[in-house]
């Protein structure tokens, strides 16, 4: 290779593979190594000494592409694992997303730690059918949160992707999203979720467990939402109340959102049962749950979920969106106010987001980038 002039030094390149293959270094070497750092082109870096071992030119910890990491992928019962071996390059070139997955195990089997940039969204409400072009039928957004967390090398995050609503009666969609009971009205939209470590699908909504990143999901659409404005979206630090009520039902039958601190309280009853209230991680089911024909639409899953209605045609509330203190650099993402609440105002181009993912009437999505591999 040519010297570009007589002033200028060439510096010996490797790649991560080698200079991680425990070849003897020596405090001040210095090498080019490929295909490393934010842009993903290389990074000239220095052995330290002293205990600090290879820091990048700026002087912090140098970074590197890990040689792989596992994804298993689960079933909704939490059996009949998949595993897929994912190779990890640089920041803009690994974008995994996973959606329409609903519980999964990420394994850092890579003998170095990675910092993930996450993208969480959670799913919309279901989509009611009456099939009235003039009804609100459209379920609410979800919500959505970002941030930065490093797994050591070993580690391992869990995540759940949550599904969007269902007009079936009694059924809550994954993995907290509550439950309608009338034919047109839908269920509310389960979050979704990153957490550090293993967390058992059996044990996966137990109070004591804590996640890192929770996106909420919206409320459940339906029949006759004629007045007012439709609410009822996921958010962070609250989800929205619901609306869309059928007059005779009143505008206190819609279903409280979610907060950091509890789910959303019982509504008012309107002309049937009141919805259940929100609780944490579960949206509360709709009016007179388990029974059938009666009630409104079910809240959206979250960290505490929302309401869900009661009077015939209300629309619960949507669940909050959380953050972990130990997550550096969050964001968060909620739907746009008003009728039908079923898109994102806000999506970073980043984070890679479906475009659909966690608009009403669709499943979430979560995003893991890798900004750093030290």
């Amino acid at each position: 290779m040519s010297k570009l002039n007589a002033n200028s030094v060439e510096i010996g390149s490797i790649t991560l593979a080698t200079r991680q293959s425990g070849v003897s270094t020596a405090t001040g070497e210095i090498v080019f190594v490929n295909n490393v750092g934010q842009d993903g082109t290389g990074e000239i870096q220095v052995y330290g000494g002293n205990s600090t071992g290879w820091l990048n030119a700026s002087g912090q910890t140098a970074s590197g592409i890990a040689t792989s990491f596992r994804v298993e992928t689960f079933t909704s019962s939490g059996t009949s694992p998949s595993s897929t071996l994912y190779p990890a390059y640089g920041y803009i070139n690994s974008n995994l997303v996973y959606d329409n997955e609903m519980y999964g195990v990420l394994h850092n089997d890579s003998g170095a730690s990675i910092t993930f940039e996450m993208y969480v969204y959670g799913a919309g409400g279901g989509t009611g059918d009456d099939n009235n072009p003039s009804d609100y039928e459209a379920g609410s957004a979800g919500g959505g949160v970002s941030g930065t967390y490093t797994v050591a090398a070993g580690g391992k995050l869990t995540f759940m992707v949550g599904q969007t609503g269902t007009t079936t009666n009694n059924v809550r969609p994954f993995p907290d999203g509550g439950a309608a009971t009338y034919p047109s009205e839908a269920s509310g939209g389960g979050s979704s979720r990153v957490g550090n470590g293993l967390i058992p699908y059996p044990t996966r909504n137990n109070t004591p467990v804590t996640y890192l990143l929770i996106g909420a999901g919206g409320a459940g659409g339906g029949a006759n939402h004629t007045s007012g404005t439709i609410g009822g979206y996921g958010g962070y630090p609250a989800g929205a109340r619901g609306g869309g009520y059928y007059p005779l039902d009143g505008f206190n039958a819609t279903g409280n959102g979610g907060t950091q601190t509890a789910g959303g309280a019982t509504p008012s009853a309107g002309r049937r049962p009141a919805g259940q209230a929100g609780a944490k991680y579960y949206g509360g089911n709709a009016g007179n749950y388990p029974s059938s024909n009666s009630g409104g639409s079910g809240g959206g899953g979250g960290y505490y979920g929302g309401a869900g209605a009661g009077g015939y045609y209300a629309r619960g509330g949507g669940g909050s969106s959380y953050v972990h203190p130990s997550i550096t650099g969050a964001s968060s993402y909620n739907a746009t106010p008003g009728p039908g609440a079923a898109n994102f105002s806000v999506v970073p181009s980043a984070g890679g987001k479906p475009s659909n993912a966690g608009n009403g009437g669709y499943d979430g999505c979560v995003i893991f980038k890798i900004t750093q591999v030290i």
